[in-house]
């Protein structure tokens, strides 16, 4: 990393009969690489810097043979507020190990060894976080495995200094994929609240509305810090099928850490 120039490798390779419990790792069976290459011009002036950068994301089977690639090229600004935007183009190809519904609310699928290239133009912006109001927001158009895709998400925020910050994340999709597939329209809504009682005592409520999982998710969390590093957490969580408010699943749960020093 220098004043104009960013450059970043990662490689990292997970086996076949690899079992992560904890559920950090959602896919086993691949060797990933990803190369990354930024140039900036640094004016100092009201746009703080700007330049282009690609990001390549190579997926490999344990064969080394190709299954999916994520290619981004773009231009991207920052501010002198610290508020950044970005203009850019994703290129994706995939060949799919599975049979596999993009819609995830279909019968159909996508069979299992088909290959797809596909791809679309994408801004991204983010405003200051100097500010008690902030938000950003990204909107994209383009083609998506069979059809076409458009879709808006962003976050809104408002912080009431020093004790409640709240923020709603939204993100909307218009996915056609052709026949056999539906047209979907799908909504993603997730309003939180985050309030601070005292330096040692917090609360936090966050809900959640996904049109596509058909589902209302409520989670509370009540925080104590009652010495450094050492917690008590009481949380409920509560998932709704809406409309009728029937309940899928609820819990209620103690949790205590304690720093041995």
């Amino acid at each position: 990393s220098t004043k104009n120039v960013q450059l970043e490798m990662v490689q990292r390779s997970i086996g076949e009969n690899y079992n992560a419990e904890v559920g950090y790792v959602q896919r086993t069976g691949y060797n990933f690489f990803s190369p990354e290459a930024t140039y900036l011009f640094v004016p100092n002036k009201r746009i703080v810097s700007h330049g282009v950068s690609v990001d390549f994301r190579y997926y490999f089977n344990p064969d080394f043979h190709k299954i999916e690639h994520e290619n981004s090229y773009s231009y991207q600004f920052e501010f002198q507020n610290r508020a950044s935007l970005i203009l850019g183009y994703q290129d994706n190809f995939v060949e799919l190990e599975d049979d596999f519904d993009p819609t995830h609310l279909s019968n159909y699928y996508l069979p299992a060894g088909s290959k797809y290239n596909f791809g679309g133009a994408f801004v991204n912006y983010q405003s200051t976080r100097k500010t008690l109001f902030n938000w950003s927001a990204e909107v994209a158009k383009g083609t998506f495995y069979s059809g076409e895709i458009q879709y808006i998400q962003g976050v809104l925020g408002y912080r009431f200094q020093p004790y409640v910050n709240m923020s709603l994340n939204f993100n909307y999709t218009d996915m056609d994929l052709g026949q056999p597939f539906d047209h979907t329209k799908l909504w993603l809504v997730g309003p939180k609240f985050d309030i601070t009682f005292t330096d040692k005592l917090f609360w936090s409520t966050f809900v959640q509305y996904n049109e596509q999982m058909d589902n209302m998710n409520i989670n509370m969390r009540l925080q104590w810090r009652y010495q450094p590093v050492s917690d008590i957490f009481v949380v409920y969580t509560d998932n709704y099928i809406p409309g009728g408010w029937n309940s899928r699943n609820r819990a209620l749960v103690l949790k205590m850490t304690y720093w041995l020093n």
